[in-house]
């Protein structure tokens, strides 16, 4: 017995066209900006940039170290004038701590 086939598609004169190869342009933050790269050919300055970088890391640890001795010489110091020399009539200016090398620190009062 002979079996039925199926008839061939038609063709409409379209091609399947396949767009997963094309990429999505990129979208650029704002205010990301594209700088010029500096020429570089035996790696000094990558070096330099390197340093600087962790040079600006350690700048800033002890910038923040040094904001948090103040804020503490200050509060204690600013307790001390307040309780010692309060009802003085010229009260100093400044407060001084001593270290334990006998080197000074003067903790000054702008606004007496």
């Amino acid at each position: 017995m002979p079996t039925a086939t199926a008839p061939a598609p038609a063709k409409t004169g379209l091609k399947k066209v396949n767009l997963g190869g094309i990429a999505k342009a990129e979208e650029k933050k704002p205010g990301k900006k594209d700088y010029p790269v500096l020429p570089d050919p035996d790696g000094s300055f990558a070096k330099l940039a390197d340093q600087l970088i962790r040079d600006q890391a350690a700048f800033d640890e002890l910038e923040g170290a040094i904001k948090i001795a103040k804020a503490e010489l200050t509060g204690a110091a600013r307790t001390f004038r307040y309780e010692h020399l309060n009802g003085n009539a010229a009260p100093p200016s400044s407060i001084s701590v001593k270290g334990v090398s006998g080197d000074e620190v003067l903790v000054t009062f702008v606004n007496r």
